[in-house]
């Protein structure tokens, strides 16, 4: 049977398969935060070649009228994710809203700020909850206020997770155990001063501890010349794997079908995600399935 295209659990949601469509800007979304109808009918056509699960581009927890984003700072934008919703259910297809705090200025950071703004992630995952989603994804990535903490020189390092980890707490207490709590996660950013595995290491145990039930394992943004191949990223993926057992999606350039099947079988990682590869190719699950199939009657 093909890895690649067999089903898995997230907590309790069961997906058919191990295709991701993780966050990509699109050009369908506008100012308010209000999906935009061609957003929803793309991740409709994404759903409908067979991706399994879409990470949603990010969405704003917090009002900002002039960024043109998704939102769930409102309850005027609980309809448009329900819409959603009902349109990737017609082809068993699932969405996670990716909740992004977006980086603030310095003196945010500190702790007298935390609870307005681990208020807005909680309600904002609500939301999503009400609009019909099986769970959200929080948004650790570079530009997130939760990797700006995580490098600031402002906050002493035994604080720089605080704020995260009693976020996911806080979301896991008032919406239970059914709803699909999941980090996107920097676990490198390969350069001297920013994140480094081994911090990240640790931090992803305790996420776990904390109740996260998906890591989406990421790599910072450096200007940094690295040489990039595919499946680059999967030793950095090996190394969060050895330390926790819930589900990672892995990145790196994984549009060849085989090197993402290697990889699941070999139990690096347990999704693939597709940012570059369905947005540039939305029929990719057919033509990888054909590929993979033909491969097995070959040998």
């Amino acid at each position: 049977m093909l890895r690649l295209f067999s089903a898995i659990q997230l907590g309790t949601l069961a997906l058919t398969n191990r295709l991701v469509a993780t966050p990509v800007p699109s050009r369908f979304s506008h100012g308010g935060g209000f999906l935009n109808r061609s957003l929803i009918l793309e991740y409709g056509r994404w759903s409908s070649y067979g991706i399994g699960l879409i990470i949603s581009e990010p969405v704003l927890v917090q009002p900002s009228p002039n960024l043109a984003k998704p939102g769930l700072s409102a309850d005027a934008h609980i309809q448009a994710f329900r819409n959603l919703n009902q349109c990737l259910h017609e082809y068993q297809s699932q969405c996670l809203p990716l909740l992004q705090l977006a980086s603030q200025p310095e003196p945010m950071l500190q702790p007298t700020h935390w609870p307005n703004l681990r208020e807005q992630l909680l309600f904002a995952a609500w939301r999503a909850y009400a609009a019909g989603c099986p769970g959200v994804v929080i948004d650790a990535n570079t530009g997130s206020f939760f990797h700006q903490m995580r490098v600031s020189k402002q906050v002493p390092p035994t604080s720089r997770s605080q704020l995260l980890l009693e976020s996911i707490e806080a979301i896991r207490g008032w919406l239970g155990r059914r709803f699909v709590v999941g980090v996107r996660l920097v676990v490198d950013d390969l350069v001297p001063d920013g994140v480094s595995l081994q911090e990240s290491r640790v931090l992803a145990h305790e996420l776990v501890a904390a109740g996260v039930d998906l890591l989406d394992i990421v790599v910072g943004r450096s200007v940094a010349p690295i040489a990039q191949f595919p499946g680059w990223q999967i030793p950095l993926v090996a190394g969060i794997r050895s330390i926790v057992d819930v589900p990672l999606i892995a990145h790196g350039m994984l549009g060849d079908p085989w090197i993402a099947e290697d990889m699941l079988r070999e139990g690096c990682a347990d999704l693939v995600g597709l940012e570059t590869a369905i947005s540039a190719t939305p029929h990719w699950p057919i033509w990888a399935r054909q590929q993979l199939e033909r491969g097995v009657e070959a040998a």
